[in-house]
C-alpha cells in the first residue's frame, strides 16, 4: 500500500500480477466515521440490551411479589370465610339446642296463619317466591344433613349449613324459587357456586357446581328453571350438590323447605318460627289481592 498526499494506495498482487487502487483522505475518513459509527452501534446496543434485561427482571420480581401477595389476600379471604361459617354454624347450633325464637308462641302463630283463608292463586304464588322443593328434582341422593358433623375434608367437627345430594358430574340443578342471580363463580369452600337471591329476604346457595354456568349474574330465574350443574369443586371428597336456604343470610335448615308444599303447608311456620310468618303472609296474600 503505498501513502501519497492526500491520498492512500492500495496494491493488491495475485497470480495474475498486481493492481492499485488510489482511495483520497475524503473517503477514508468517510470510511473511518462508519467503522464509528457501527462500532458505537453495537456498543449501545448491547447497552440497551442489558438494560432491558435489568427492567425485565425488576417487573418479574415484582410480578413475583405481587403473586405472593395475591395468593396471601386470597388465602385470609378463605379464612375469613371459614371463620364466618363457624360463626353462623354456632349461632344455628345455639339457637337449636336453647330453642330461640322457636316454639314460644308455636300454637298461637299457627292458628292465627291458618285464620288467613288462601285461595288457590294465593297459594300457588306463595310457592314459587319461597324456596321449596328438591333442587335435584328427585335424581340426587340425600347424604348429609343440616346440623354439627364431623367435615369429611377438614376432619373436625363443624356446623354443616345445608344439605347434599350425591348425584353425578354434571346432572342438573334447579332453581327453587323465583329470584334474581346474585352470583356465580368461585366461591372458598363451595368451590363453583350459584347464589340466587328471592324475595322478602330468602336466598338460595348451590356449591360444589362444574364451571358451566347456563345463567349469569343478573338473570331472573322462575322456580324450576335450569341454574346450575353439579360437580366436585371446593372441599369436596365426592361428586354432589351443596343446597342452603338462607333468611337475610342466615342459614335455616333446608330440608323444612324442601319437604314443604300444599300438604304440609302450616309446618313451615312451626319449624322455622324465627321468620315473621304472620307479617309475611299477610303481604304475600295482599299483593296477590292487587295482582287479580
Amino acid at each position: 500500500m503505498g501513502l501519497h498526499k492526500n491520498r492512500f494506495m492500495i496494491t493488491i498482487t495475485d497470480l495474475n500480477g498486481s493492481r492499485n487502487f488510489v482511495l483520497s483522505q475524503v473517503v477514508k475518513n468517510f470510511a473511518m466515521y462508519v467503522l464509528m459509527f457501527f462500532i458505537m452501534l453495537i456498543v449501545l446496543t448491547v447497552l440497551y440490551v442489558n438494560y432491558l434485561k435489568d427492567i425485565s427482571k425488576e417487573l418479574t420480581s415484582v410480578q413475583e411479589t405481587l403473586q405472593e401477595e395475591n395468593n396471601a389476600l386470597i388465602e385470609a379471604k378463605k379464612q375469613s370465610q371459614m371463620e364466618l361459617e363457624a360463626i353462623e354454624g354456632k349461632i344455628s347450633e345455639l339457637e337449636e339446642q336453647f330453642n330461640i325464637d322457636g316454639n314460644v308462641s308455636e300454637w298461637d302463630l299457627t292458628k292465627r296463619i291458618q285464620s288467613v283463608a288462601l285461595t288457590g292463586a294465593q297459594e300457588r304464588f306463595i310457592f314459587t317466591q319461597i324456596p321449596n322443593g328438591d333442587p335435584t328434582n328427585g335424581q340426587g341422593r340425600f347424604t348429609s344433613s343440616y346440623g354439627s358433623r364431623m367435615h369429611p375434608v377438614l376432619k373436625y367437627m363443624q356446623f354443616h349449613t345445608g344439605t347434599d345430594y350425591a348425584m353425578p358430574i354434571g346432572s342438573p340443578v334447579y332453581a327453587t324459587a323465583d329470584g334474581v342471580i346474585q352470583s356465580t363463580g368461585k366461591t372458598a369452600g363451595y368451590g363453583n357456586m350459584v347464589e340466587i337471591r328471592h324475595n322478602y329476604g330468602f336466598s338460595t346457595r348451590y356449591g360444589h357446581l362444574t364451571a358451566k354456568f347456563p345463567v349469569k349474574v343478573g338473570d331472573f330465574v322462575k322456580k324450576g328453571d335450569l341454574v346450575a350443574y353439579s360437580g366436585n369443586s371446593g372441599r369436596s371428597t365426592g361428586p354432589h350438590l351443596h343446597y342452603e336456604v338462607r333468611f337475610v343470610q342466615k342459614p335455616l335448615n333446608p330440608v323444612n323447605f324442601i319437604n314443604w308444599d300444599s300438604t304440609n303447608y302450616n309446618e313451615i311456620f312451626q319449624k322455622e318460627g324465627a321468620i315473621q310468618w304472620q307479617s309475611l303472609i299477610n303481604l304475600l296474600t295482599t299483593q296477590t289481592d292487587k295482582a287479580q
